[in-house]
């Protein structure tokens, strides 16, 4: 979780929520105007990936135009949205996408592109915590990005967008043999250990494959070089897959999920939360499933929308970190004065208080300090 995150946190989860109840009604007008949305993202993503198509001149009119394509395509899906879909989260991020578009319209349009593009850049991984998590049909869409210039900024890239897309075969196989290509780099042990951790959110997260993904990773110490920590890591990775493999198959009980939580509830270290990084993406993935059910009591959901925030909290990727802040404050505000918000205040202050650290101490935003301030009270 100890990634810099950028301030579009939200943007196109939104998005996701949508396609997800697309999925289950029959609302075309929406469904073209979700696809609208999607293909002027993919649009926008020609530029992000080359800062000097992004910083031409020539560019400029597309990219505005791409911009107040996106905003008109929000407005209409806020007129368009099926009521149960309009829930205080779900207009809440609608609104703020909103504003978040306008931002980047009027930094783009008086010059400041470096600010913009650092902005855009949060586009299509925001969307991968979502679309990692919700029933979303896999054949959303169904195109690879072409390559432009090849380097491993882009390929990284590339890897984001199929995921993000619902393209999991293609995104699988892409990170992975992104993985061996930086492990064989100077220096690029990190690039490589960043695109298995991806890798990893797909194989435990959506397709549950733990001992195939074992094996794929066995295969995959055997032809790359990797620095000794790195080493380290998948090879816990590799005893976390195996565990996960005698598991029982979902919907597990709360016991269960407790159980897989265990590791990173014992230790505060990020190192070992990097190591148990598998069964925590398992213990996320059994919880949205439990939290749906019908049969469980308040009590039970509770606890599970605790522990959603705390394997979030323990998960060392910046892909789902959008979800992080969502189930503390969730859990906070859902079940006020109770054990489980106040421990999730407590995280939430904590992540609040890091992302605000610097070499002068902490230095919170009066926006933060307010929002603690409210949460505290409900939580306390």
């Amino acid at each position: 979780m100890r990634y810099f995150t950028p301030v579009l946190t939200g943007f196109l989860f939104a998005l996701c929520l949508l396609v997800s109840a697309c999925a289950k009604r029959s609302n075309e007008q929406l469904q073209l105007n979700m696809r609208d949305a999607y293909s002027a993202v993919s649009d926008l993503y020609r530029y992000v990936w080359n800062i000097e198509s992004f910083q031409a001149k020539e560019n400029e009119g597309e990219i505005l135009a791409l911009l107040d394509r996106l905003s008109g395509d929000f407005h209409k899906i806020d007129k368009q949205a099926p009521t149960s879909v309009k829930d205080p989260e779900f207009t809440v991020t609608l609104t703020a996408n909103r504003e978040l578009l306008k931002d980047i319209h009027a930094r783009f349009s008086d010059g400041s592109k470096d600010y913009a593009l650092w902005r855009l850049r949060g586009l299509v991984g925001n969307c991968i915590a979502c679309h990692t998590r919700y029933q979303v049909p896999v054949d959303f869409v169904g195109e690879t990005p072409k390559v432009i210039t090849g380097t491993p900024e882009e390929k990284f890239a590339i890897g984001e967008f199929l995921v993000a897309t619902r393209q999991f075969d293609a995104a699988t196989e892409h990170l992975l043999n992104l993985a061996s290509e930086r492990s064989l780099s100077l220096g690029g042990s990190h690039d490589a250990i960043e695109a298995l951790k991806l890798w990893l959110v797909v194989q435990v997260r959506v397709k549950d494959d733990f001992k195939g993904s074992d094996a794929e990773l066995g295969e995959f110490l055997k032809r790359s070089t990797l620095s000794p920590a790195g080493q380290r890591m998948v090879q816990g990775w590799r005893k976390a897959l195996t565990r996960l493999g005698k598991t029982k198959s979902a919907p597990g009980s709360l016991e269960q999920i407790r159980e897989l939580l265990k590791p990173i509830a014992r230790s505060p270290e990020f190192y070992e939360d990097d190591l148990d990084l598998p069964q925590t993406l398992r213990a996320s993935s059994l919880l949205h499933a439990f939290i749906t059910r019908k049969d469980v009591s308040k009590e039970e959901k509770r606890e599970a929308t605790y522990l959603l925030g705390l394997a979030y909290s323990h998960t060392n990727t910046r892909f789902l970190e959008p979800l992080r802040d969502l189930y503390l404050e969730q859990c906070i505000r859902e079940f006020p004065n109770s054990r489980e918000a106040r421990e999730c205040f407590e995280m939430l202050k904590d992540e609040l208080e890091f992302q605000s650290s610097g070499s002068g101490g902490v230095h919170m935003t009066e926006r933060d300090k307010t929002r603690l301030a409210n949460l505290q009270r409900i939580a306390f």
